[in-house]
């Protein structure tokens, strides 16, 4: 009966509709051809500096050819955390739909600079637009990056401004990109002049996941089909039913509370760190850990991290000679701001008045 089932036209054909519909599923998402940002000749490349917020860094050079992006910069600490930038944004000014697209693909060298921080621009809520953002570390030699699209996430100050709580990570609409910046981060050495060249960006599609989970459905849903004629033909055979009977299993294994706040004091330097990535590391869920906080240490999950990256703020501006923006970014903030506002509100003084007290 096994081997009838296999051969018999009820079985054959729901798997080769099956079949027939992955292919195409896997075709429509190898078709489509990658998206060039640069070079592109649809798209404008200006440049931007802190000189909106009274800085003082300074263009030296741009020049844009076919072949690369070249930008020549001195930053000046007149403002606390200089910056220059890149602006990418489509000429007919209007958005765009790159919501098929899953990564960024950036080819790019950097002289005397070591960090990049890049937005996409697209709009959310009310708001006409909103900055996604990441980081990447680069190196003097001309490298291939690879960057997830979901690895943009909205920052910490930009939830504060417009009270979004920061347990949520709303996603971009990327069928409604507007643009993309590309600009210096938390650079120490801000004395001499230095140089950034983007030889390429692309946005494109790693298909690896996808296949990955077509090679799981597809002899899944071949075994369930399998499994649905098998049983109906023998139901029908022998006119019975079949019972499945089971017993839930009872898991009583409880980990120590101790677990979760371990976890926080060895990772609250990750800027991702959050209630829900620390209740998956933990296996404690996120209602209990909040519950746990407030009893033993009266404040909020948030506030409590906070209170521990403030401290260790203390002792890295106390003891070592870096900066703030790099005191900021070591002990889990990648915003300056936000990070001069918790501070002052956990201490009563800003980060450089307490420096220059110790």
């Amino acid at each position: 009966m096994f081997v009838q089932t296999i051969r018999s036209t009820g079985f054959l054909l729901p798997i080769l509709l099956l079949l027939c519909s992955l292919l195409v599923f896997t075709l429509y998402y190898e078709i489509q051809p990658d998206l060039s940002v640069f070079p592109n000749r649809e798209f404008e490349y200006h440049t931007y500096t802190d000189r909106a917020n009274e800085g003082n860094s300074t263009i030296l050079g741009f020049q844009v050819n076919d072949s690369l992006i070249q930008v020549d910069f001195k930053l000046n600490d007149q403002f606390q955390s200089p910056y220059i930038g890149i602006t990418l944004a489509p000429k007919s000014q209007q958005p765009i739909d790159v919501s098929y697209y899953n990564e960024l693909l950036f080819r790019v060298q950097g002289e005397g600079i070591d960090k990049l921080g890049l937005s996409i621009f697209t709009p959310l809520m009310s708001e006409p637009e909103a900055p996604f953002h990441t980081f990447l570390s680069i190196s003097e030699k001309t490298t291939s990056y690879h960057l997830p699209i979901d690895d943009f996430l909205l920052p910490d100050w930009w939830k504060e401004l417009h009270s979004i709580p920061m347990k949520e990570n709303p996603r971009p609409a990327l069928d409604q990109t507007l643009h993309l910046n590309i600009g210096t981060a938390y650079t120490p050495n801000i004395v001499q002049p230095m140089t950034l060249k983007i030889h390429s960006i692309q946005l494109t599609r790693d298909n690896a996941p996808l296949y990955t989970k077509l090679a799981l459905i597809y002899p899944i849903s071949c075994l369930l089909l399998f499994l649905v004629i098998f049983l109906t033909k023998a139901y029908h055979a022998k006119n019975t039913s079949i019972t499945v009977q089971y017993q839930a299993l009872q898991l009583d294994k409880k980990q120590p509370i101790e677990s979760f706040i371990d976890y926080i004091n060895t990772h609250f330097q990750d800027s991702q760190l959050s209630i829900e990535s620390v209740a998956k590391e933990t296996g404690i869920s996120p209602r209990k850990i909040t519950q746990t906080i407030k009893e033993q240490f009266n404040c909020n999950f948030k506030s409590y991290i906070n209170h521990i990256r403030i401290k260790e703020s203390q002792r890295l501006l106390s003891s070592t000679r870096l900066n703030i923006g790099e005191v900021a970014y070591k002990v889990g903030f990648n915003n300056q701001s936000h990070f001069n506002r918790v501070f002052k509100n956990e201490v009563g003084q800003s980060p450089s008045e307490y420096r220059d007290c110790t």
